[in-house]
């Protein structure tokens, strides 16, 4: 899963095993995200995500998911825990 807010806000809450990749970085670092599988995008309310989503598919990438509404959402649907991260 991929987390396209910007690290402030990634480092506040962030679900469980999600990459951060800031939306303004995404183009930059297409090779950092696996090919085999798929991919889930995320962010906080759904409109970066979204954008995120629609560009990895431009780009090739197959089996993307936008995580609509954000890490609440997400939380709420699937149960998976969304966790504060310290300050790094």
């Amino acid at each position: 899963m991929i987390d396209v807010r910007n690290p402030q806000e990634f480092a506040a809450a962030a679900i469980r095993d999600t990459r951060n990749i800031p939306i303004a970085d995404l183009s930059g670092r297409l090779a950092d995200i696996p090919r085999r599988g798929g991919v889930a995008v995320t962010c906080s309310k759904g409109s970066r995500s979204a954008r995120a989503a629609q560009h990895l598919l431009g780009h090739g990438f197959h089996n993307v998911v936008d995580v609509q509404r954000g890490i609440e959402a997400w939380n709420a649907r699937y149960g998976t825990p969304v966790e504060g991260r310290p300050e790094q």
